[in-house]
């Protein structure tokens, strides 16, 4: 049985009426600032129109500012009335401040200590900082509407509600409606670029839809397959306090978690509680990418009691509790495996954090969830067959 994501439209994974993800580039000075959006305007000059880079500097959505600036610009971001039904987006913020210029502004700072914040995203630029990062980031879609569209068959032209340009709360209604209409425009040649760049067949062993499902579908069998985001209800863990930082730099304030770059690793030697030594596959995040998870784990985990049955789980480890998640519930997983829609698992709060990790989330993959070449097996067994399976799977964490 195959589990997939409901292909209405109004369920998509990028909420309908989201504003566009919003970046800040901070330095130093004014000088540094002209610099900056001199390069940036030239890189953007260089590129195809549409462009998302070029769409993000024209509309605001991407100013460079120098630090004195910074707090009003948070505030205004974070905090600022939005339109009746619109929610805010991501706010993805690189900044040339040393990380103790961040840690003493962000002390002070009144809108990282409202719940808007768990929507920033930090990069400490650093004193060699290029700019190649923002770009990469700034001239890709939105996350969400970028997944949105890959798992939902595609369409062309592209659902204008499934993708984030709800209006913005300091631009006017002219200035939203042109904002809008040209960041749709993004969005098609984007989609149209996806389309030309790999064979039907590509994309359908990446994102379906696949064969099986829709003869399951024709079947009567909408109910069996049709699945959902699996989500468990969960509580807040206590965290330890006065525990050692591992290298690499992070910060948390108020509902906000920030990362900076790759996290130093940790050893992954221990199993979280688990009688198995070894996890049945391990994949390397790229930190920046992954909410500042640096490993996801997956594990067998052998019956609780007789009678019971043997469990997968996932676990994301991070070495920097002050990189960690503000609400671990809005931590998504999301596991692919080959010719099978992806999964939605939702985290869970680690009440005994994996060795050498400060800070781990669990994920339950639910048994209907399973392949069916998986099967049921004693624990060792399946941990072989879940290796074999796993090996050829895309995971991300949302």
């Amino acid at each position: 049985m195959n589990h997939t994501l409901d292909t209405n439209p109004t369920e998509s994974l990028a909420p309908v009426a989201r504003m566009p993800e919003r970046f800040l580039i901070v330095g130093p000075d004014e000088a540094w600032c002209e610099a900056t959006r001199a390069t940036l305007a030239r890189h953007a000059a260089e590129q195809t129109a549409p462009s998302f880079l070029s769409w993000r500097l024209q509309h605001g959505l991407m100013p460079v500012l120098p630090f004195s600036g910074l707090n009003d610009a948070l505030t205004q971001a974070l905090t600022a009335p939005t339109s009746q039904g619109v929610r805010r987006n991501v706010l993805r913020l690189w900044t040339a401040q040393t990380e103790s210029e961040w840690y003493a502004f962000a002390s002070r700072c009144q809108a990282l200590a409202t719940p808007a914040a768990s929507g920033v995203k930090l990069k400490l630029l650093g004193a060699n900082a290029t700019l190649r990062g923002v770009e990469q980031a700034a001239g890709r879609p939105d996350a969400l509407a970028r997944l949105s569209w890959l798992m939902e068959e595609r369409p062309t032209p592209v659902p204008r509600n499934w993708l984030s340009l709800g209006p913005i709360p300091e631009l006017s209604e002219a200035q939203n409606a042109a904002m809008a209409e040209e960041g749709y425009r993004c969005y098609s040649a984007w989609a149209a670029g996806v389309l030309a760049s790999y064979e039907p067949e590509e994309l359908q062993e990446l994102w379906g839809p696949f064969p099986d499902d829709e003869d399951a579908e024709q079947d009567g069998n909408d109910a069996e397959n049709k699945v959902v985001p699996f989500q468990r209800p969960f509580t807040e863990q206590p965290r330890p306090q006065n525990r050692p930082v591992a290298e690499g730099r992070g910060f948390r304030t108020g509902g906000a978690s920030f990362s900076d770059g790759r996290l130093a690793a940790a050893s992954a030697s221990g199993s979280g509680g688990s009688t198995a030594p070894e996890p049945a596959h391990t994949w390397r995040l790229e930190s920046a990418f992954s909410h500042g998870a640096y490993s996801l784990q997956a594990w067998v985990r052998p019956p609780k009691s007789a009678g019971d049955k043997s469990a997968i789980e996932f676990v994301a480890l991070w070495d920097d509790e002050r990189a960690t998640p503000a609400k671990p519930g809005d931590i998504r997983l999301v596991l692919t495996l080959p010719r099978r829609k992806p999964v939605l698992l939702t985290g869970r709060p680690d009440a005994q954090p994996a060795t050498g990790s400060l800070y781990s989330l669990r994920f339950d993959w639910p048994r209907e969830a399973w392949p069916e070449d998986l099967g049921e097996a004693p624990p060792l067994h399946l941990k072989r067959k879940l290796k074999a399976v796993l090996e050829k799977a895309r995971v991300s964490l949302m």
